[in-house]
């Protein structure tokens, strides 16, 4: 509780590795951080390109202030080649997102199968910083003749700070949670978020 006497925000933290986002379900569309905004927060994937998330809206007017944030996994740099490596995937660069996907899981959209957080506000955040959403170096590395970007704790809070444009503030109920590198970054960020 704080000082001034209000309720604590119930916080639920889950690790659920079963999901996937090629998995069958409603389509949450993609987000990336606008230019402006990850210029002035330093927030990059690893190959210098926007982060962003996926999104979909509450679709249900008691679900309105519940969240789920849902941080993907895919293991970590080892070192700097690794990373420079991994800049040229899906784990290090946003440039080949699809501009869609499914949700599944904790984000499916139907309340068959998702009875609880179905009409929730359902979040999916790629993983393109290789070291648990973690990073927060100034400045960037040259590896392979590539500029590298280690600043995944940056794309989270330009993350948070877009969801709270999009509704985040007034949350009352939170679900974080991820799998492989997106659950430990679930605990690493759990405070923060």
């Amino acid at each position: 509780p704080s000082d001034t006497g209000s309720q604590p925000m119930p916080f639920w933290l889950l690790l659920a590795c079963a999901l996937s986002p090629a998995a069958a379900g409603g389509n949450m569309r993609l987000h990336l951080i606008e230019q402006g905004l990850a210029d002035q927060r330093g927030a990059y994937c690893l190959d210098g390109s926007r982060p962003g998330f996926y999104f979909s809206p509450a679709t249900s007017t008691e679900l309105n202030t519940t969240w789920i944030i849902y941080l993907q996994g895919g293991g970590f740099c080892r070192d700097d080649d690794d990373c420079a490596d991994r800049s040229t995937t899906d784990l290090g660069s946003s440039q080949g997102w699809d501009g869609a996907i499914p949700g599944a899981s904790v984000l499916d959209p139907d309340p068959s199968i998702n009875p609880l957080f179905a009409q929730a506000h359902r979040v999916y955040i790629p993983y393109c910083d290789g070291w648990f959403y973690t990073g927060n170096k100034d400045d960037p590395v040259v590896v392979k003749g590539k500029t590298i970007y280690y600043r995944g704790k940056r794309n989270l809070v330009a993350i948070l700070d877009t969801l709270d444009l999009l509704g985040l503030r007034g949350v009352e109920n939170l679900m974080l949670s991820g799998c492989s590198a997106g659950g430990l970054a679930s605990y690493i960020q759990g405070d923060y978020v």
